[in-house]
């Protein structure tokens, strides 16, 4: 998706640069004509050919100006549009559904988080669920790992969905708060939004 931005932004800037320059053209060959004109006046009917070019230039160039104006302005106002409304997104990546340890490291991508949320990495069983401690560090290319905590040492066999969120300031300092009070959390916090979940059993 980047690629096809990248690719409708440089061709739209290289349509404005065509239309200014083809804009300009025919001007310098008018500037051109009239010093021909100056400097070779015997033969007479290169010049008349070279003035009915011009005029055909002239005649035309603006609908050609205008044209690459417009679709050049078309396609930079489409990848600006694109780079700021691409969805967020956030992906598990490993593990997939199936087996794990008590301690995984749990990994995957993301893109366009908000600047005032937080990827966090949540284990559920049954119905209650456990905030890692912290929010996951996503790397300059939106990829990220945490090393996750999943169920305690006799939770062989039990299965646990680890679940990828990202919550605002608000759901972060509710997390804080479950830490401090030790209880029981049945739902996620307002403010944490659900983007991707896995299914696994403990080893």
């Amino acid at each position: 998706m980047e690629t096809e931005i990248i690719v409708a932004l440089i061709t739209g800037i290289f349509a404005v640069i065509a239309a200014i320059i083809t804009g300009i053209l025919p001007h310098l060959l008018e500037k051109k004509s009239r010093l021909k004109s100056k400097i070779s006046t015997s033969n007479g009917e290169s010049t008349g050919k070279f003035r009915r070019f011009i005029i055909l230039v002239n005649k035309y160039y603006s609908i050609l100006v205008i044209g690459l104006l417009v679709i050049g302005l078309l396609l930079i106002g489409i990848a600006i549009y694109s780079i700021y409304t691409q969805p967020t997104d956030v992906d598990i990546r490993f593990p997939g559904n199936g087996k794990v340890d008590m301690w995984e490291w749990v990994s995957g991508t993301s893109q366009h988080i908000p600047d005032d949320c937080k990827l966090w990495i949540v284990v559920r069983w049954d119905s209650l669920y456990f905030p890692m401690v912290d929010g996951v560090q996503t790397r300059s290319d939106g990829t990220w790992m945490y090393n996750t905590s999943i169920g305690q040492k006799d939770d062989a066999g039990k299965v646990f969905e680890i679940i990828a969120v990202l919550a605002d300031g608000s759901a972060q300092a509710k997390v804080e708060e479950w830490y401090k009070s030790s209880s029981d959390l049945y739902h996620l916090p307002s403010g944490m939004t659900q983007y991707s979940t896995v299914t696994v059993t403990r080893k």
